[in-house]
């Protein structure tokens, strides 16, 4: 029994280790991707029933990315949100050359 409690604290030791090394890390990307002057996002595909790519989602967006396409508080919003008179062929041909090939 008195073996257990020295592996116990190891582990808890190992994982508070893992945390902190975790958090590090994301303020890292954090402060470079809010810090470059490039614009950047970071988006997800949404497809339909058949699997056809109808529009994409701005998980993440820096601060030079809204300044040089003018979205604003694109986080969380569609394409189709933030550009209502989006035509849906554009959207289209935007969402295959992301993704490399022809619609």
């Amino acid at each position: 029994m008195t073996d257990a409690l020295p592996q116990d604290s190891l582990t808890t030791l190992r994982e508070h280790h893992a945390e902190v090394t975790l958090r590090e890390s994301e303020a890292k990307y954090r402060s470079l991707f809010a810090s470059i002057d490039e614009g950047c996002c970071i988006c997800e595909m949404l497809f339909d029933e058949n699997g056809k790519p109808q529009d994409y989602r701005f998980l993440e967006v820096n601060l030079a990315f809204e300044q040089l396409t003018g979205l604003q508080q694109a986080t969380g919003k569609t394409a189709r949100e933030l550009i209502p008179n989006l035509e849906p062929e554009r959207l289209i041909e935007a969402i295959m050359s992301l993704l490399g090939s022809k619609a």
